[in-house]
């Protein structure tokens, strides 16, 4: 998982509430010492406020019914300086001023690179690397995805990224 050659584990898990506000909660590990006897340490996600020292220990999404995703949290490799690195995609959209939740808002994008965290914090962590607003509003944070942020989804990760109206 690591670009160092550590193995690592994402969870997800689905949370039911009986109705379309159940999401899916994940939880990314590393074992630093790639001994099956160690303890797998967690990831932590680097908030954007650096003076904010919570980070956040898991991330959500909210797929709604799925053609109206809200949240959206995507694992990828990607080439960065020359080396395969493990990236997340965080996508959410502004329904703060919707009257429901399928009306469209602006989505905003963070990208995040799986890095050796620095001095003072053991592990790994997620570093924000970018964050990018849409242009326009989307009803799907999957569409705003790939009509603006040029993300590809493959065979696998397109079931959760439904087709998006022209």
């Amino acid at each position: 998982m690591t670009a160092d050659g550590k193995s690592g584990i994402a969870v997800k898990a689905w949370r039911y509430t009986d109705n379309a506000s159940s999401y899916n909660r994940f939880l990314f590990m590393v074992n630093d010492k790639n001994d099956s006897n160690a303890p797998w340490q967690v990831v932590f996600v680097e908030t954007p406020d650096k003076r904010d020292l919570n980070a956040r220990d898991s991330l959500r999404d909210e797929p709604h019914t799925d053609e109206d995703a809200v949240d959206a949290v995507y694992l990828a490799r990607a080439n960065v300086d020359g080396k395969s690195e493990v990236i997340m995609l965080e996508a959410y959209r502004d329904t703060s001023k919707n009257q429901s939740i399928p009306d469209p808002g602006m989505v905003t994008l963070k990208t995040y690179r799986l890095v050796i965290a620095e001095e003072g914090f053991p592990g790994y962590k997620f570093l924000l690397t970018s964050i990018a607003k849409s242009k326009r509003k989307y009803s799907n944070v999957n569409c705003a995805l790939e009509k603006e942020f040029a993300v590809t989804f493959t065979s696998e990760t397109k079931a959760e990224a439904t087709a998006c109206p022209q």
